[in-house]
């Protein structure tokens, strides 16, 4: 982890961990909640745990060598999860609050998208990683407190994307780091 500054290390380490306990919580939600889904949240649900393991393994290791569009590939990814959440039925009708949800995941994957083919700004796109982390966070918490029977596993299923975002930036930025640091400029 040469060439990264302290506070992006930091960030790394804290993000694996957020990715670990989310990994912990899919295996409890698999073990307590699965088979009483409908099947477009069972199968949104394994995606999501394979997500986890992705961006952890790119968090922790994947960044580190040079590989041309992995992270676009990555990145692309992890918006078509989003997606496949959008288009596959199964979750509960919860009117006004499901339009509002589903609005801020389709903005969200809208600007994924837009992100992950401009991976060279830097500076341009803190400002869309910040926006895409609300827009993700907003969607799951105002499903998880309008539901009526509000429980944890819901709850943290519902930060599961934010927090794999979180850990998708960070190695970005750790990323980023490098390359300026090994004098490759504005190359990613």
């Amino acid at each position: 982890m040469e060439n990264i500054k302290k506070s992006t290390k930091i960030g790394l380490l804290i993000s694996a961990i957020l990715v670990l306990i989310g990994i912990g919580f899919s295996i409890f939600t698999f073990i307590t909640d699965f088979t009483g889904r409908p099947i477009g949240i069972q199968i949104h649900m394994c995606w999501v745990f394979v997500m986890y393991f992705v961006v952890l393994i790119y968090s922790l290791w994947g960044y580190k060598k040079p590989h041309g569009n992995m992270l676009r590939y990555v990145i692309f990814a992890f918006g078509l999860v989003i997606m496949l959440k959008l288009l596959l039925p199964g979750r509960p009708d919860t009117g006004a609050a499901n339009y509002a949800a589903n609005g801020c995941d389709g903005l969200a994957v809208t600007l994924i998208a837009f992100f992950s083919g401009r991976l060279q700004n830097i500076d341009k796109n803190k400002i869309l990683m910040l926006t895409v982390g609300i827009l993700l966070t907003a969607g799951g918490v105002i499903l998880s407190f309008v539901n009526p029977a509000f429980n944890i596993n819901s709850f943290a299923r519902s930060l599961s994307q934010p927090i794999c975002w979180a850990a998708l930036c960070l190695a970005y930025t750790a990323r980023y780091e490098q390359h300026k640091a090994a004098g490759q400029g504005e190359s990613i």
